[in-house]
């Protein structure tokens, strides 16, 4: 039993190791993530988010309606606010995705009674003093009659309507010298007296080019939260030091003392795991299923290491195609800390595959005393047997190629046979029985998924007893 225990925790020996790479790996995701936020040619289209075109109805994450006149003050949504993608009006030319600042000032309209603006504001950020190139090419219900960056007028209007159809209004790009930091480009879209309803709105096709990569890639949805400054804030929770691996610069960790919680969605109350914070005496602790852990690496397998335990959870640790090895055998206390026995797997033989059997006929051992077990609870003797019918667990258990399955029929006076049964209660295989007596079959696992299986003994159509069995291969 020792030498089975210690073996079979031999492979925990590479955990630490394990944890470590999983970091490395999420790290080096996240740098690359955070790699493609940065771009020197930005796409300020409307209607235009993460490489998707945002359907009619709803609003666009990048544009604002920030400012309203005349008779559309009063109108909701109260700016600023999202501009709202609407579907065109009829007779709107050019196709593109319009916005407005809402559906009602498309269809039906708006009547004016006086000259009335709205003002819409597309946001940028630099994270480095850069010369900034405006793209753009428009096409409005209405006239644009100023283009303005941060707030200062560019002297750029409209002078002709395209709503109807002709060209886009393409202006000589413009180019500006901007500082580090949050930018607006506003476009003010003028709708004069009309004394019927007349809609109003707004499409832009352009782009922002930047000399060098310094404009926040924010079309990307992975860079919602990212930040120019090296620093962490209430949306940063890792910074990283350094971009080459061979120079020992790459260090990842937070600016505080406080520990960090591993939170999913599934629960965002409770922490999956943790690493404590505080010096290399308190702190450094790393918990997976425990917030309180109590060692460098501590795994809490309660529900969670049996992949078919009552709760149906996957198991804690798991490893794949473990390359061979050798090395000292393993030992755990009572408390569960794993220690190094000094002791050479070799040492004690070196027969692991003879470990391994004695595992398995541990296994049937267990199986066969469960049964005489619930044999002597129900009352029932060895020697009543045989006036039963009897249905035996089937061994090996668990199996991967094949496993027997004995029964004892006392008599019959027809049919008897052992059906096998999936858990949701579908027929996958049946064994005919023609006599009575002591005998059993052979189940092969061809055909068959690995899971949980039932078996049953039916007797002249009744069922005497169901048992299960579980498939590893």
């Amino acid at each position: 039993m020792k030498n089975t225990k210690t073996l079979r925790i031999v492979i925990y020996r590479n955990v630490i190791s394990a944890f470590a790479l999983l970091f490395i790996l999420l790290f080096a995701c996240a740098s690359q993530t955070w790699a493609q936020c940065l771009t020197s040619n930005l796409d300020i289209t409307t209607g235009q988010y993460n490489m998707t075109t945002v359907a009619a109805g709803n609003n666009d994450p990048l544009w604002y309606c920030v400012n309203k006149t005349g008779d559309f003050v009063g109108g909701l949504p109260t700016p600023p606010a999202n501009a709202l993608v609407v579907t065109p009006c009829s007779g709107w030319a050019g196709g593109g995705t319009w916005i407005s600042d809402n559906q009602n000032d498309v269809t039906p309209g708006i009547i004016t009674n006086q000259t009335s603006d709205l003002t819409f504001e597309r946001r940028f950020t630099l994270c480095a003093a850069d010369d900034v190139t405006f793209n753009l090419n428009i096409r409005s219900d209405g006239f644009i009659i100023d283009v303005l960056v941060d707030g200062v007028s560019t002297g750029l209007f409209q002078t002709v309507g395209n709503w109807m159809g002709g060209p886009l209004w393409s202006p000589t790009p413009f180019t500006q010298t901007l500082a580090a930091g949050a930018h607006t480009l506003q476009i003010v879209v003028d709708e004069p007296p009309q004394y019927s309803y007349d809609p109003v709105g707004f499409y832009l096709n352009g782009s922002l080019t930047s000399v060098n990569t310094s404009l926040v890639n924010d079309q990307d949805a992975n860079c919602a939260h990212y930040s120019c400054a090296p620093r962490c804030d209430d949306k940063c929770y890792w910074t990283v030091d350094g971009n080459n691996i061979s120079s020992g610069r790459n260090v990842f960790g937070t600016l505080t003392n406080d520990d960090i919680r591993i939170v999913t969605n599934g629960n965002s109350t409770t922490a999956r795991g943790i690493m404590t914070g505080g010096n290399s005496t308190t702190g450094g602790y790393f918990g997976w299923n425990t917030t309180v852990p109590t060692a460098r690496l501590h795994v809490n397998c309660v529900d969670g290491n049996n992949p078919r335990n009552i709760m149906g959870l996957p198991s804690d640790i798991r490893f794949e195609r473990l390359e061979p090895g050798s090395g000292n055998i393993l030992v755990i206390d009572p408390q569960g800390y794993v220690y190094d026995s000094g002791v050479p797997l070799a040492g004690q033989g070196g027969d692991a595959g003879g470990l391994i059997a004695m595992q398995k006929e541990i296994r049937d051992l267990k199986t066969q005393l469960a049964e005489l077990r619930s044999a002597i609870a129900s009352g029932s003797s060895l020697k009543s047997q045989e006036s039963e019918n009897i249905l035996y667990q089937n061994m090996p258990n668990p199996f991967n190629k094949e496993t027997s399955i004995r029964y004892y029929i006392s008599k019959m006076q027809e049919t008897a046979a052992i059906v096998i049964y999936n858990v949701d209660g579908k027929e996958m295989k049946r064994y005919t029985i023609g006599v009575s007596g002591q005998g059993s079959v052979t189940l092969s696992s061809d055909a068959l998924l690995p899971g949980d299986y039932l078996y049953s003994l039916i007797i002249d159509g009744q069922k005497i007893d169901t048992k299960r069995m579980v498939l590893s291969k």
